[in-house]
């Protein structure tokens, strides 16, 4: 039996079903629509179940090799801010907020050995499928009303983040942030879970109409959201499938459905505002601010970087020659130059070569059938280019939810073949 036939469809068997990692990897599906710390819960809990099971994971030498990589650059990024303060390139430790983000790095490859354990695709797409069309119906009614409930009790982001009126005229429009309160958190998680969303809708199966509900559903999300970004991406993500995947009538009809929310961000006076910022922000604008003072930090100390999560104090540090403002400073607002710039040429090259490692193994099973494999190549398209724009770690929850993704890729196909 081939891996995309049993990837496409089965029925868990009562032991699958109550296996921790099953749970586990369900948890982490609802997190990324109802809080980061849902998602952070559930990777911490791949970590003990990772740590206490360890004997019963065997990784296929190209996911160890990723595993192996991942665990390298998590660990560079954490000895970083000592080897910085001790070259004399940073002043302070990094904020502990900030500074444990370098266990997310581990994420995915922590997802890809529980899934050794349990890989319950079928249980994860259900919850994915149900929490974003949920998602994407809150959105909608925060674009059109202005929000007049409080904040869920599970949520630390504010409502004012939905209260943000971006319409150049006529009726308010506000920037929707679905039940995580947060634009581009809404925006750049629903371009994660689109990737294999498109992948099962390009593939003839059970799963086929229930893909393709979730992702229009997903497409409309950057829109109600006027992110900019990851309304191009999932434009992309999608045409990608679609001339890979598709044919004849099906491919003609995929592209189509393209041409609504690109005509209605053309037509409308608020998006056609945004699009128009949004080319100056890389022109010479916001963006440019925030890279040349990420440059700044590079040309000073390329091979070091000035530690993992030091971008900000030691960017601010550049203004008076970069003009960069407190805000800006966060990021680069470009995921290699962030790095490059905290971690130095080290880590940099640790980061490309765990994404290497990553698309080699997630390629050789897209390659014997796998959808999920073909879809979370496709999420990772989309993180590649939202990162030329965006650091998209600086969102635990965003990161977090690609990982995701990108762990289930790597199951083993006799643990997939087991849940039939």
């Amino acid at each position: 039996m081939n891996e995309r036939r049993t990837t496409e469809g089965f029925i868990p068997s009562p032991s699958f079903i109550l296996h921790p990692s099953s749970f586990i990897l369900a948890l982490w599906a609802a997190g990324t629509v109802f809080g980061e710390v849902m998602q952070q819960v559930a990777m911490y809990l791949c970590l003990l179940l990772v740590i206490a099971l360890r004997r019963r994971i065997s990784l296929a030498r190209d996911v160890k090799a990723y595993a192996l990589a991942t665990g390298a650059f998590a660990l560079w990024q954490a000895i970083s801010p000592a080897i910085a303060l001790a070259a004399g390139t940073a002043q302070r430790w990094p904020g502990s907020l900030r500074y444990g983000q370098f266990v997310d790095t581990s994420a995915a490859a922590l997802a890809a050995m529980a899934a050794h354990l349990a890989a319950p695709h079928a249980a994860v797409a259900i919850v994915l499928t149900a929490a974003w069309v949920l998602n994407a119906w809150v959105g909608l009614f925060q674009h059109f009303v202005e929000w007049p409930f409080g904040r869920p009790f599970w949520m630390t982001t504010g409502v004012e983040r939905v209260h943000e009126n971006f319409a150049a005229s006529g009726p308010p429009r506000y920037g929707a942030g679905g039940l995580l309160f947060h634009r581009l958190r809404f925006a750049h998680g629903a371009v994660a879970v689109l990737g294999p969303a498109a992948a099962f809708a390009s593939r003839p199966g059970a799963w086929r109409p229930v893909a393709a509900v979730l992702g229009l559903h997903l497409l409309a999300v950057p829109y109600l959201g006027f992110a900019r970004a990851a309304l191009g991406t999932t434009l992309l993500v999608v045409a990608t499938a679609a001339l890979l995947a598709l044919r004849g009538r099906a491919r003609l009809v995929a592209l189509g459905a393209l041409i609504l929310p690109a005509a209605l961000s053309l037509s409308n006076d608020a998006w056609r505002e945004r699009l128009l910022r949004g080319a100056h922000n890389i022109a010479g604008g916001e963006r440019t601010l925030a890279m040349s003072a990420g440059w700044e930090l590079v040309k000073a100390h390329p091979l070091l970087g000035v530690g993992f999560g030091n971008h900000k104090p030691m960017a601010a540090a550049t203004a008076p020659t970069t003009g960069v403002t407190d805000y800006l400073a966060t990021d680069s607002h470009n995921v290699l130059l962030t790095v490059w710039a905290e971690t130095g040429l080290v880590g940099l090259a640790l980061c490309i070569l765990m994404h290497a490692l990553w698309v080699r193994a997630a390629l050789r099973r897209a390659r014997a059938g796998s959808a999920w494999a073909a879809g979370a190549l496709l999420s990772w398209l989309g993180f590649v280019v939202l990162g030329q724009v965006h650091y998209l770690p600086y969102h635990t929850g965003v990161h977090l939810t690609f990982a995701l993704i990108w762990g289930l890729a790597l199951a083993p196909e006799e643990q997939v073949r087991a849940t039939r």
